[in-house]
C-alpha cells in the first residue's frame, strides 16, 4: 500500500472526514486529499502529528508495501466533501453555460436561418447586439471559474459505498426536476413555433413576434442543456469506470493531454 491508500484506511477506521482530519492536523481538507490521491506528501511535522493521532510509527506511513488496499480496486478516492465540492461546482458551470449558450443561439436565429428572416422582415440589430454581448459575458465568467479537483471528470473514481448508494439516491430523486426541465422545455419550444407560424401569416401586425419567438427558443435550450450538464456531473461520479471507457472520453483526453504539451 502507499502512503496515501494508508492514511485513506486510518481515517475511515476511525470515522473521521477529510475536513475532520485537516482541523486535528491544522491544515486543509485539499491538502488531505493530495496526500490520500498520491499527489503530495505531508511535512515532517504533520507526518509525526499523523503518526502520534493514529498511533502508528512514520515508517511505517511511508515504506510501501504490496498489500492490497480495503477497497480492493484502483482509482482516484473522492470524499463526501470533494463530491458535493465537484456537484455544486458543475451546477454553476451548467447554469452559466446553458444561459450564454441559449443567449447567443437564441439572439443570433433572426440573423442566421433564412427562413426566420425573410426578405424584408424587420429585426432589432441593437437587441440582438445586447443578448450577445450578454452571452459572452456569461461564459467569459465560466473560463475563470475554478475546478475544486480537476481528477475528476479523467480517472476512475472510487466512493465510499455508503455515500455512493446514498449519492445514487438524491440523483434519483432529481430525475423528477430533469422531466419538469424537460417538459418545460418542449412547452416553450412548441410555444415558439405556434407563434412563429400564427404571426408569419399576419400582414401589417407590429409586433416584435420574431424577438419573442427567439427568446422562447433560447429559454427551450436552457431548459434541455441544464438537464444535460447535471446529468453528465452525477453520471461522472456513478459510473466513472464505463464512462472512463467510453471512446469518445479517450479521444477528449488525447486532445487536452496534446494541448497541454
Amino acid at each position: 500500500m502507499t502512503f496515501g491508500e494508508k492514511l485513506l484506511q486510518l481515517r475511515k477506521e476511525k470515522n473521521l472526514s477529510q475536513e475532520a482530519l485537516a482541523e486535528q492536523l491544522n491544515t486543509t481538507r485539499q491538502a488531505v486529499s493530495k496526500w490520500e490521491n498520491g499527489q503530495n506528501y505531508p511535512e515532517t511535522e504533520k507526518l509525526l502529528m499523523i503518526s502520534n493521532l493514529f498511533n502508528v510509527s512514520v515508517d511505517s506511513l511511508l515504506k510501501e508495501n504490496s498489500e492490497a488496499c480495503k477497497t480492493g480496486r484502483n482509482g482516484y478516492y473522492v470524499s463526501r466533501e470533494c463530491a458535493e465540492g465537484y456537484l455544486a461546482f458543475e451546477k454553476k458551470v451548467t447554469y452559466r453555460t446553458s444561459l450564454g449558450i441559449s443567449l447567443l443561439i437564441g439572439a443570433g436565429i433572426p440573423y442566421f436561418v433564412p427562413r426566420f428572416n425573410p426578405a424584408g422582415a424587420h429585426n432589432s440589430p441593437l437587441f440582438a447586439a445586447i443578448i450577445l454581448i450578454l452571452g459572452i459575458g456569461i461564459l467569459v465568467t465560466v473560463v475563470f471559474m475554478e475546478n475544486p479537483d480537476t481528477n475528476i471528470g479523467s480517472k476512475i473514481l472510487i466512493l465510499d459505498s455508503a455515500f455512493h448508494t446514498e449519492l445514487k439516491s438524491g440523483y434519483t430523486k432529481q430525475k423528477n426536476k430533469f422531466i419538469t426541465l424537460i417538459i418545460s422545455g418542449v412547452v416553450l419550444l412548441v410555444t415558439g413555433i405556434f407563434l412563429y407560424k400564427h404571426f408569419e401569416r399576419s400582414n401589417g401586425l407590429i409586433f416584435p413576434y420574431r424577438e419573442l419567438c427567439c427568446v422562447l427558443f433560447a429559454a427551450a435550450l436552457y431548459c434541455f442543456l441544464i438537464v444535460v450538464g447535471i446529468v453528465e456531473s452525477y453520471d461522472t461520479l456513478l459510473d466513472s469506470t464505463e464512462r472512463m471507457n467510453r471512446l469518445s472520453i479517450h479521444i477528449w483526453k488525447k486532445i487536452k493531454d496534446k494541448l497541454m504539451k
